[in-house]
């Protein structure tokens, strides 16, 4: 299996996910963050398939197009780290339990539970080494890609 890893600084920590999906979520947040009109976000998403929109449909087919628009600034549940994801969370999701597992029996890895946005895997950066090592012992591919997890940032 294919795998990505990347820093987070907003969390401090290193991220892993699925290779294919994680950048795909990243190019799709891109697509979202990047629309700057009601009507371009409207444009946007029925193409999402990874991630879903920071604002609800049925509101913003009652503005008008042309009407300015902010993912950061309008999106539902950006100010409360809601939208987008945590890019930390993705491992929590994306990777088979034997691997999770191997990652969670090293020191300086663990699950933080947060009451608003759920659970994320957190990971000393300076053990991006033994991370590798750990998910290619499972027979991991790992390739670093610190865009594929650079979301969310204002």
């Amino acid at each position: 299996m294919d795998l990505v890893i990347g820093y987070y600084s907003l969390h401090q920590s290193l991220c892993v996910g699925l290779a294919e999906s994680t950048r795909a979520m990243a190019r799709e947040f891109a697509l979202v963050q990047n629309c700057h009109t009601v009507g371009e976000l409207l444009r946007v998403g029925p193409i999402l398939t990874e991630i879903s929109l920071p604002a609800e449909v049925e509101e913003l087919t009652e503005m008008d197009p042309a009407t300015p628009w902010s993912w950061y600034d309008d999106g539902h549940g950006v100010q409360d780290g809601d939208w987008p994801g945590m890019p930390t969370s993705v491992a929590l999701d994306d990777l088979p339990d034997a691997a999770l597992q191997a990652l969670l029996e090293l020191d300086g890895v663990r699950v933080v539970t947060t009451i608003f946005n759920g659970d994320y895997l957190e990971m000393d950066q300076q053990l991006q080494d033994v991370v590798v090592a750990t998910l290619q012992a499972q027979g991991h591919t790992v390739t670093y890609d610190h865009d594929a997890f650079d979301w969310g940032q204002s």
